[in-house]
């Protein structure tokens, strides 16, 4: 619908690196899809695919780099660094990823020596110093592009953007 309305790129939804890595790749007329067992985790039409971002929730340099290998039909991969919800903190991604420094830069090393531009989605960190000095340090690890989201960490869907920060 974006591309449709003359978006330039869009994001697919948040695909976790470990399902997706084991996906089987599907071509049917120009249409891919990339399937986990008997569920379509993405499918990308002809003229989609140049202007569509991969948004991967990770926890690992492994599956992380495995995506990016098995998925060559984007324009660019996005790391997401600002899931807050359970299932996502539980599972060592977003913004617990954003906790851990080390893997973090480990993952995105990784990734930004491989073929696609690499851009990582972030929240505001607990000040604005703080997060001024958490996009230099993603950029100066190759990230290209930060998406910054307008709330806290801790902040879910009741809360409303921090536009002034």
């Amino acid at each position: 619908m974006a591309l449709d309305a003359g978006a330039s790129a869009v994001f697919t939804e948040e695909l976790v690196s470990k399902r997706l890595c084991e996906c089987k790749r599907v071509e049917n007329s120009g249409i891919i899809q990339y399937i986990h067992k008997n569920d379509v985790m993405l499918t990308l039409k002809p003229e989609q695919q140049s202007k569509t971002i991969l948004q991967l929730g990770t926890f690992d340099v492994e599956s992380s780099v495995k995506c990016v290998s098995l998925i060559q039909e984007v324009c660019g991969i996005d790391i997401n660094l600002g899931c807050g919800m359970w299932f996502s903190t539980k599972g060592e991604m977003g913004q617990a990823l954003v906790d851990n420094r080390d893997k973090l830069e480990k993952i995105v090393k990784a990734l930004v020596g491989l073929s696609k531009p690499i851009s990582a989605k972030i929240r505001l960190q607990q000040t604005h110093e703080e997060t001024l000095e958490f996009i230099q340090w993603l950029y100066s690890l190759g990230i290209s592009i930060i998406s910054l989201h307008g709330r806290h960490h801790k902040e879910l869907y009741g809360v409303d953007c921090d536009w002034a920060e």
